[in-house]
């Protein structure tokens, strides 16, 4: 059978507007997986494979995001629910849904909020340089700028 018929067969499509659920492999329990089968090569994601079979190739540098009507389903493939965006937005969206272990939900936090969003200030008014306050804090350089995107602490100015 050919790839496009066997993807199809692991759909549970939904009733108008709701998500088209993937019962094949996941990732994590959440993302649908699928392997093998042209044009893709190894495993991919069945979200991503869902937009390049309706839609076409997705461009260099972009991923396939979620935008379900009924709230987040990493599960869905259904192409109307699927959106393009960049690394940064992928970020943003996964932060924005609570699919992260940003901030005090990482095991491995070592700020609080308060010392989180000090650093954010120093760091966006450019008051020290950003290797010094990582320094100060006992931070990566990393961290430092993730803080300042809003990718792991997020501030009033970073929402």
């Amino acid at each position: 059978m050919d790839f496009p018929k066997r993807f199809r067969a692991k759909i549970q499509k939904g009733e108008d507007g709701e998500c088209w659920l993937w019962t094949g492999g996941k990732v994590d329990g959440a993302y649908g997986q699928c392997t093998r089968g042209a044009p893709f090569r190894g495993m991919v994601l069945a979200h991503r494979a869902a937009w390049i079979l309706s839609r076409g190739p997705i461009p260099e540098g972009l991923d396939a995001l979620h935008n379900c009507p009924g709230g987040d389903c990493p599960g869905c493939v259904d192409p109307a629910h699927l959106w393009l965006g960049c690394h940064g937005e992928n970020m943003r969206d996964k932060i924005g849904k609570g699919r992260t272990t940003a901030g005090l939900r990482g095991v491995s936090h070592k700020l609080s909020a308060e010392l989180a969003m000090q650093i954010g200030d120093l760091a966006k008014h450019r008051i020290f340089p950003r290797a010094q306050i990582a320094s100060e804090y006992a931070v990566s350089k990393e961290c430092v700028k993730q803080i300042v995107r809003g990718e792991t602490w997020r501030t009033a100015e970073s929402e």
